[in-house]
């Protein structure tokens, strides 16, 4: 496919890094034509994340965004911002989010989750937030937004890693079960708390759903990869 060069979707210089930083060290175009987001190599603070959430919601050219935020500290205020700028873009379809290693717990995931049943463009998603402070709450939360979504074609979720138990999987589990979406989910019994036989009925529900869906998956472990 031809290379996509650098393309202004909005002034990067609107933010106050706390270092000068150039418009083409955080935002590209691949090949595959995702915007790309990357902050790997900086540090942010909340004013920096109100205001990337801001430009994401105002930008009416992005289709299909990666946002990579993974290592930032970021917590439930910088979370629920940046739900707020993603649920009010009405033109992105393909979004990916890596939020991995940081202190997200339920209130951010619920800002997240509320992105899932309240941004009606959105067709295929992928959702890290391993490494978080995910209780069972948090998955009720993604488990409703599963449920109630009519609009995605796919979702990735992964939620290895934090604090869910049987009571959390289980929600998931009917969500899944109900799902109109094609669904991969990455969450290891071993590193949460969740019993053999329940993780065993997740892997069922992941599994039944994309057979319909003709997806191939893993079952090594009960974690469905992606």
């Amino acid at each position: 496919m031809k290379k996509y060069y650098l393309e202004i979707i909005f002034l990067l210089t609107s933010f106050v890094f706390a270092k000068p930083m150039q418009y083409e060290e955080a935002i590209s175009i691949l090949d595959n034509d995702f915007t790309v987001i990357n902050l790997n190599n900086e540090q942010i603070d909340n004013n920096q994340i109100i205001q990337l959430a801001k430009e994401i919601a105002q930008d009416n050219h992005i289709i299909n965004l990666k946002l990579n935020l993974p290592n930032k500290n970021l917590s439930n205020y910088g979370a629920k911002a940046l739900a707020y700028g993603i649920k009010n873009n009405n033109m992105i379809k393909n979004l990916i989010l890596d939020f991995n290693n940081n202190n997200i717990s339920d209130k951010g995931t619920k800002a997240l989750a509320n992105v899932i049943l309240e941004n009606y463009t959105l067709k295929n998603l992928m959702l890290n937030l391993e490494n978080n402070e995910i209780g069972n709450q948090g998955a009720k939360y993604l488990a409703k937004a599963i449920l109630e979504n009519k609009t995605l074609s796919e979702f990735t979720l992964n939620i290895n890693n934090n604090n869910i138990s049987d009571e959390g999987a289980k929600s998931l589990i009917y969500a899944i079960k109900n799902s109109i979406s094609s669904f991969k989910i990455i969450l290891n019994n071993n590193n949460n708390n969740i019993s053999d036989k329940t993780a065993q009925d997740l892997y069922r529900a992941v599994h039944n759903n994309n057979e319909l869906n003709k997806r191939v998956l893993n079952p090594y472990n009960y974690k469905i990869v992606y």
